[in-house]
């Protein structure tokens, strides 16, 4: 593998990765929700809290695993033009090392989400607190579909 090929690769490689983190918002839905009933009841928003939600779980660790996977392949690819296979193992071991400590703390600085949390009030009295993505405004008093997904999930919708 040539050097001059490792960028455009990589460059690919992390779209495709980052490509990957969609995620479901009242307004955008699933494949495997079509053609579901959900249940909804009407309500209002009691509050409305703008927050920050840490995307990153033990299950979703990508920036940790991309940085690891490039930097072994640089390492490895660097390590071998300029020591041959010896130089390769070592600078594939370095660059993991490496990739995944920068990967690690990328996931860290950037893994960080603007949500709401809204307190709503059902049309029977009952208050909870739901934390969602922020792509529609609410405001205290406004009253919002309760949606309960058949997975059990509940949105917030105008």
């Amino acid at each position: 593998m040539k050097l001059n090929l490792l960028l455009p690769t990589s460059l690919i490689f992390g779209l495709f990765t980052l490509s990957s983190c969609a995620r479901n918002t009242p307004e955008t839905y699933n494949a495997a929700q079509i053609g579901y009933a959900q249940e909804f009841t009407m309500g209002s928003v009691v509050t409305v809290k703008e927050i920050l939600v840490n995307r990153n779980t033990l299950k979703n660790r990508t920036g940790t695993a991309t940085g690891a996977v490039l930097g072994g392949v640089v390492g490895g690819v660097v390590g071998k033009e300029k020591d041959g296979s010896t130089g390769a193992a070592v600078g594939g071991v370095a660059g993991s090392i490496i990739g995944g400590l920068t990967g690690a703390a990328a996931d860290k600085f950037y893994g960080k989400v603007p949500a709401l949390e809204l307190t709503v009030r059902d049309s029977s009295g009952k208050h909870f607190v739901v934390i969602q993505g922020r792509d529609q405004t609410f405001k205290a008093g406004e009253r919002v579909k309760i949606i309960t997904t058949a997975a059990g999930k509940t949105l917030i919708s105008k």
